[in-house]
């Protein structure tokens, strides 16, 4: 039992160095926040109930946590940059399937969408041939046709 619980702490210290050589590895990823492991006790239990000298197993990881707070807004030179200051996330769509990010390094694609690096297209919502917003989400698009020029 001794060397279990020994060997549960080595787990435990493995596993949260894996989530600081992430963060490490992630730093300066765009959008990347950081996780934390966040551990809890192991205790003996037995079927008719644990006495109330029950002395620990070691330990585990309950989970890990992601930061969602908010991080450094940088000037870029891409005019589709886009930050979230405060809480919130950028809405994507990848063949049909809903995504959420707070990176905003976005670029236009060949069919004039504005896509994320992964080629996920942001989602936002729609407006009528009047400029009216519809209401209505979908995939954000820049007419990049020649228009004839307005006033």
């Amino acid at each position: 039992m001794t060397f279990s619980t020994a060997i549960s702490g080595i787990n435990a210290a493995n596993s949260d160095l894996g989530v600081i050589s992430n963060n490490i590895a992630n730093a300066s990823t765009s959008g990347f926040k950081a996780s934390r492991a966040e551990f809890a006790d192991v205790y003996a239990t037995s079927l008719l109930g644990g006495g109330g000298n029950a002395i620990g197993l070691g330990v585990t990881l309950a989970g890990v946590t992601q930061s969602f707070g908010q991080g450094n807004i940088n000037f870029t030179n891409n005019s589709l940059d886009l930050a979230i200051n405060g809480e919130g996330f950028f809405q994507l769509s990848s063949d049909g399937a809903r995504e959420y990010t707070r990176s905003g390094a976005f670029q236009v694609d060949r069919e004039g969408f504005i896509v994320s690096n992964g080629g996920a297209r942001l989602q936002g919502f729609q407006v009528d041939q009047g400029g009216d917003v519809t209401g209505q989400l979908g995939d954000l698009r820049i007419d990049t046709s020649l228009l004839d020029p307005n006033q």
